[in-house]
């Protein structure tokens, strides 16, 4: 067969996704050692999609093959691209990353391969690496509003940034995000609805998603029925899962727009009457940001999803309470703060029945400590803190958890450059019941710095677990203190680095003092502004309606 003819076949094999015979082709019409790129790239693809796991490996090692065996085309690119892909959605990523940089160099940032490198930054938990790389790849392809959206939320893990620095960059995004033309769009609607109708919008309301704990407090109390709520979703996933259908069954109308193009979603949107519109998401996840900016109400709000500012000045106000940001602090933030009379959210509860449980120190003689938040959050700053942590208090255990799939081990070495890779341990629970009853193995849990955990710490809270947290110098670093705050426990709130190792240590050496603290949240925390929904549902409404 000559080479044309065999190509021909190859191709009609392969859209016929009979990937075995294309194996089988391949690997009997070539010497192996002398496949170029271009045939290890399609023998890497249907190794990869024949189905058969065993051959995972060796899709990877022929994409590697064919980026090394060329290095600077087309199709090199294209298997390098292949190879990172491959590698990290089957978590199999060997020396991968050493050939970074080189290719770098040979392919330039090329959107695909800068995307999978960017996510095999995250997947090792290396925000630093993240932010270098989104560093650089801002300076040699220029800004737009996603690199741009990912460089700011990574600096509020990692980054010592000051509220200046996130106002400036935050105000940059505003200037990049997407105009409409002004002549198609349909004009705002001035008639005056009976019923005030409050638009949420989010990508995010799905599957216990964290942001549905908090909406959930302000979608069931009696002063809702004032209003007429909508929400507006751009979730790309499944919307019929049951805690979706949960909140479709609590609203007055539920809009999906995931399906629309956006033009014809912002008309759709303009054309409902909103008085009131509140972005739930900020620079997280699929948001719409661009809607808000051209307006979709006459009042817009951004709320819950993410605390910092979103730069646009569209954006009306933005909720936080008297914790989170100080009035001489305001100009640091786009939107006019409004300030909750107690806190800025409140956890509509867990349903499950509460036990009090035992200090695990009791029955295991030495203190755990925990934190169940992503393991991004967790920055250098707090692992220092930790170390120096667990190095003081004899003999305890850290438990980590992560809300998304990451890499293990990396934690784990963080960790061995302080000597106390022994006292960690991951735990890989996936069923939200297990998780929370994961709680009960801590005596301490331990929030991370710059970026606060808040869902993780009203769950810790919940169980009757303490927390310290440490004073921060905005809105998003300042969460946890609010919530401690509220919780009416000030000393468990560190002022820095070294009052957290001191106040962290000596509890956890006062076990008497501890016990004390458990039993007086977990009989206390239900009636604190924490979990008080009816109250918080009538501050919240009470304030909207004073716009």
């Amino acid at each position: 067969m000559n080479l044309v003819s065999l190509n021909q076949k190859i191709s009609k094999l392969f859209v016929e996704k009979k990937y075995k015979q294309v194996i089988e082709l391949i690997e009997s019409s070539f010497d192996q050692k002398n496949l170029n790129t271009q045939y290890l790239n399609i023998l890497g693809a249907a190794k990869l999609f024949c189905g058969d796991k065993d051959q995972i490996d060796s899709s990877i090692e022929c994409f590697k093959k064919g980026y090394l065996k060329e290095k600077v085309t087309k199709n090199a690119l294209d298997a390098f691209t292949n190879y990172i892909q491959t590698s990290l959605n089957y978590k199999k990523l060997g020396d991968l990353t050493q050939y970074f940089s080189e290719a770098i160099n040979d392919f330039g940032y090329d959107e695909k391969m800068s995307g999978e490198i960017l996510r095999t930054y995250l997947y090792l938990n290396n925000t630093q690496k993240v932010i270098l790389f989104l560093s650089d790849l801002i300076n040699h392809t220029g800004l737009n509003k996603k690199k741009l959206q990912n460089y700011v939320f990574y600096n509020l893990l990692e980054s010592s940034w000051s509220q200046e620095d996130f106002f400036h960059y935050s105000k940059k995004i505003s200037s990049l995000l997407k105009n409409f033309s002004k002549d198609k769009l349909l004009p705002l609607n001035k008639i005056k609805n009976s019923k005030k109708k409050i638009a949420f919008v989010s990508s995010d309301i799905k599957k216990k998603h964290s942001v549905t704990y908090f909406l959930k407090s302000v979608l069931e109390g009696d002063e809702r029925k004032n209003f007429e709520i909508i929400i507006v979703s751009n979730s790309k996933k499944n919307t019929n899962d049951k805690n979706t259908l949960e909140f479709k069954l609590m609203v007055d109308e539920w809009i999906d727009i995931d399906d629309l193009q956006d033009f014809e979603a912002m008309n759709l949107l303009r054309s409902k009457n909103f008085d009131i519109a509140i972005d739930l998401m900020g620079f997280t996840s699929d948001n719409k940001l661009e809607f808000f900016k051209e307006r979709i109400a006459p009042i817009q709000i951004s709320w819950l999803g993410y605390c910092n500012t979103s730069g646009i000045d569209e954006i009306d106000f933005l909720i936080a309470d008297k914790n989170l940001i100080y009035p001489e602090e305001e100009n640091l933030y786009v939107e006019k703060v409004i300030y909750l009379p107690k806190i800025w959210n409140c956890h509509s509860g867990i349903e499950k029945t509460r036990v009090k449980k035992d200090s695990p120190f009791l029955k295991n003689n030495f203190i755990t400590f925990g934190s169940f938040n992503n393991f991004l959050k967790i920055s250098e700053k707090t692992i220092q803190t930790w170390a120096k942590i667990l190095q003081s208090v004899k003999n305890s255990k850290l438990i980590l958890k992560s809300s998304r799939h990451q890499h293990y081990d990396e934690i784990f070495k963080k960790f061995k450059d302080y000597d106390i890779g022994k006292s960690i341990i991951i735990e890989k629970t996936r069923d939200f019941e297990s998780h929370i009853d994961l709680y009960s193995k801590i005596d301490l849990a331990l929030d991370t710095f710059p970026y606060n955990g808040v869902t993780t710490s009203f769950e810790a809270l919940w169980t009757g677990t303490p927390i310290i947290v440490m004073k921060g110098n905005n809105f998003n670093s300042r969460c946890g203190e609010s919530i401690i705050k509220n919780l009416g426990i000030n000393s468990l709130i560190a002022n820095n680095m070294k009052d957290y190792v001191e106040k962290t240590v000596n509890l956890a050496n006062n076990h008497d003092q501890l016990e004390l603290i458990r039993n007086q949240i977990f009989h206390n925390v239900l009636k604190t502004p924490l979990f008080d929904k009816n109250t918080f549902c009538r501050d919240f409404y009470k304030t909207l309606e004073s716009l």
